[in-house]
This record gives C-alpha cells, structure tokens and sequence, in this order.
C-alpha cells in the first residue's frame, strides 16, 4: 500500500495524559523480545509483557520470520516496549504526519520536543506511540492491552515504527536508503525498478517471478546501502501485493541496473542525464522532508547513487518480454 506525506504546521500540543498503568500485572525482567536483521542492521525489541500473534502465526513467519536473527552481531537500533492502558504525557511540537493515500485517515504522526521525538500511530487495531533518541538508536515504544490482556504482537511494532526509524536512521547517518521500488536478484546482480503507485512494481515483480529464475527481493520497498566501492540492493520485511502471496526472505546483491518504471505501448528504455535522472529518481525516495540535516544527507546519497549507477527510464508491456529486454540492454551497457 503506498501513503501519501503531509507537512503539517508546527504547532505546540501537549497532551494530559497519566503515565501510571493501575491494571498492570507485576511485571519482569526485559525478556520477552526478538531480533531482527534488515539490511545488516539489527534491531533488538525487548519487553517485560508476553509476545502474542493477533493474526495467524504462520502467515506472521512466512511474512517477518526469515528476519528474525539469532546471531552475535551488536544490534543497531534497540526498542523497549511497554503495556499500558494509557499513553504517557508528552509535549511537543508537531512536524510531520502520514496518510493513507487518497484519503483523510492518518497513518503515523512525528512530534519534536528538546531531548527526543514522539512517535504516535493512531490506527485503532495497531495504536501505539514511541519516544524516539534524536539519532534514532532507540526507542521507548507503548501499545494498550489487547482484548484485556497485557501482551504484545511484534506486527505492531514492526508496522510503522520499525520502518520510520529505519528511514530516519540512514538519513541521519547517511549510510542507505528505501525506495518506492520493485528489485529482482537475477544472477549474482540485482535490478531495481522504482516507480510510484500504478507504475508497474508488483507487475513487475510477478512477471520475474513466473518467467525467470530471478528471487523477486521486494515488490514495493527496496533498500540500498553503499560499500567501499558499490551499491547493493536488499531485501525487507515491508512489501506490496506480490510479497503477500511468497515467502519473505532476507537476500542482496550488487546493483547493476536502476530503472524508473512506466507503462507502455512497446518496451523502451532511454538513460537519463544526471538532474533528469535525479527529478525521476527522487519522488521514489522515503526522504526526511522535516529535518534539514536528514534531507540534505539523504539527497547527498541519493546523487552518490545516481553517479555510481546509470539511472533509466524503462517502458514495458506487461509480458513476460520484458526480461529478455532489461537482460539485454544492461548486457550491452556492460560490453561499452
């Protein structure tokens, strides 16, 4: 599902709300959590409350389960999560908001006050709120009971805060990003074929999915990261319409092509000049619009990648043809 970004007006809010949980349980050590690694970067979810699956448990490891890490690397990114009946006090400033695209329904909201930023989801089956470090390492994230008991489902934290935190993690170190995008690992090298709503993403996803012997890495959310020398493209939990029908799992390979996506009477592809290229690509970004800092970072990667590689706007016809023809002209750019 794609979202439409609001800028909202800073304003001051401050919302009287008690922090005490009467009704909780006693509660023990930071136990209940997991791991998880995406794109080399492991977050580690801890609680004192039970994990539960509000959904069906398979469908949850098919989609996040090949996520989940067991191994020794430090984690990056640590959220604590608690169970509370009401919400903490917060001041703030608000500075960005989310939507459901084509609608009024609000999906997350960003506030800013002097030593953190406040993360709320206001959607009522997965409500929660976080305090957020201003380098986004950490989070103090809160979600109310479910149906009477003080538990948590990991969905709920995965779905959005996991995602915003990791947008807002690369920008501030400027060392990735996530695109509006379709990626296949064919081979050892990855294509990437970004493009907005309709353009052809998840369609493209299918056709390399039924017609080649590509692993589809996304169908709708790509990230990339930059080495010493190249870029790679990753897979990730979030996905579209195809990721809801494969199972998830973590994968990358070098990125060799980078395509803007567009439906098309014929299949054509025509490479972009650098500021063409960057006009195109940009709009496909999960970019940092609130923060100055953030976004010239993310804009400076966002030019590191458009140099590094050749960014193409590709028209196809929605047929299994259009392997063969991205196969071949990234071929003979190759033989250049």
């Amino acid at each position: 599902m794609r979202y439409s970004i609001n800028l909202v007006r800073k304003e001051k809010i401050s919302v009287d709300v008690p922090a005490h949980n009467k009704l909780s349980p006693r509660r023990g050590r930071l136990s209940n959590g997991v791991k998880f690694k995406i794109a080399d970067i492991v977050f580690k979810l801890t609680s004192r409350y039970p994990v539960i699956f509000k959904d069906n448990r398979e469908l949850y490891l098919r989609k996040y389960g090949n996520f989940i890490y067991r191994g020794k690397q430090n984690s990056a990114i640590n959220i604590s999560v608690d169970v509370v009946e009401k919400f903490p006090f917060f001041p703030g400033k608000k500075v960005f908001a989310v939507y459901e695209d084509g609608g009024d329904e609000e999906r997350w909201r960003l506030w800013e006050n002097k030593n953190e930023y406040v993360y709320h989801c206001p959607i009522p089956e997965r409500e929660s709120m976080a305090f957020v470090a201003k380098d986004f390492s950490s989070a103090r994230a809160y979600v109310p009971p479910f149906e009477g008991r003080f538990a948590w489902d990991i969905k709920d934290i995965l779905y959005d805060l996991m995602q915003v935190m990791l947008i807002n993690y690369f920008a501030y170190n400027k060392n990735g990003l996530i695109l509006h995008a379709a990626a296949v690992k064919d081979g050892r090298q990855a294509i990437v074929f970004a493009g907005k709503s309709g353009n052809g993403k998840s369609t493209t996803a299918r056709l390399w999915h039924r017609y080649s012997k590509a692993v589809v890495l996304n169908d709708d959310r790509v990230i990339v990261r930059k080495t010493a020398k190249d870029f790679f493209a990753y897979s990730g939990p979030w996905h579209g319409e195809f990721g809801n029908s494969v199972e998830a799992f973590p994968n990358q390979a070098r990125l060799c092509g980078l395509f803007v996506l567009e439906h098309a009477k014929k299949n054509f592809c025509c490479t972009l000049p650098r500021e063409e290229a960057f006009r195109t690509l940009y709009p496909t970004l999960f970019s940092v619009f609130w923060n100055r800092l953030l976004m010239d970072n993310t804009l400076s990667l966002c030019e590191e990648l458009i140099d590094t590689a050749a960014v193409s706007r590709l028209g196809f016809v929605k047929d299994k043809n259009i392997i063969s023809f991205v196969r071949q002209e990234l071929d003979e750019r190759d033989s250049v």
